[in-house]
């Protein structure tokens, strides 16, 4: 049996490189700005999507409270043109903030939309 030393035809191993600085492995630039232009526009989405919801807050109506004693914590809300119609439903108890948490970490919440669907939506 010959030792690892006799076998002449064998080479001894080559350092091995990271493939990032390897110069035989091609670079995938693309990749990379793809990935940044996804990251860009998921950034825009999300400004976008706050805007949205800060100029949508301003024409909302809402109430939070319980219909019932024992009942789901309820989140009722509206466009304020949609304000006559909150005075038509039963009146809802008020919640505590603590309330309101352990409803949401119980799941314990109803949402309720109150006014005509947006978007012509039935």
């Amino acid at each position: 049996m010959e030792s690892e030393q006799e076998r002449p035809d064998e080479q001894p191993a080559e350092p091995t490189m990271a493939p990032e600085d390897d110069p035989s492995v091609p670079v995938d630039r693309d990749r990379d700005r793809d990935d940044a232009t996804t990251t860009a526009r998921d950034d825009a989405t999300a400004i976008l999507a706050e805007a949205q919801a800060e100029s949508l807050a301003g024409a909302l109506l809402w109430r939070i409270g319980r219909a019932f004693e024992d009942g789901p914590v309820t989140v009722r809300v509206g466009l304020a043109s949609s304000a006559p119609l909150f005075a038509d439903l039963p009146r809802l108890r008020a919640a505590t903030d603590q309330e309101v948490e352990a409803a949401i970490h119980e799941g314990d919440v109803q949402v309720e939309w109150v006014g005509p669907r947006l978007g012509g939506r039935a």
